[in-house]
């Protein structure tokens, strides 16, 4: 379970801090899995210029929360897609799962204690 931090502008923020790995790099930020995001999951990276776009299939990607929850899949030319973008270019900090994480995994949303659940299956 991920507890979800208060903020007075928005109310609880359903990011969750992790570690992400793609391409030999790793980069912290706030990831957010979003079932509204179709088909392709977007890495950003603050430190990314010559890595931005698209990763090549066969690239596989790894988070790790803060809370000990990992998820590792791999990139192909049908699915899993993954691009990478810099937040100064896309004004977005937060990493945003797509419909992919769902189909293979579970997500949990306890509403009346503000956590998100996450479980491999």
């Amino acid at each position: 379970m991920h507890p979800l931090s208060y903020s007075n502008s928005g109310g609880y923020s359903p990011n969750i801090p992790a570690t992400i790995t793609y391409s030999g790099k790793t980069i912290s930020g706030q990831i957010l899995f979003d079932t509204g995001t179709p088909s392709t999951t977007v890495i950003e990276d603050r430190l990314a210029t010559n890595s931005v776009g698209s990763l090549p299939a066969n690239s596989t990607v790894t988070i790790t929360t803060n809370k000990g929850f990992v998820y590792t899949y791999t990139t192909s030319s049908t699915g899993n897609l993954t691009e990478v973008q810099n937040p100064n270019n896309t004004g977005d900090y937060r990493t945003i799962f797509s419909l992919d994480f769902f189909i293979s995994n579970e997500y949990l949303t306890d509403y009346g204690n503000h956590q998100i659940g996450l479980k491999n299956n």
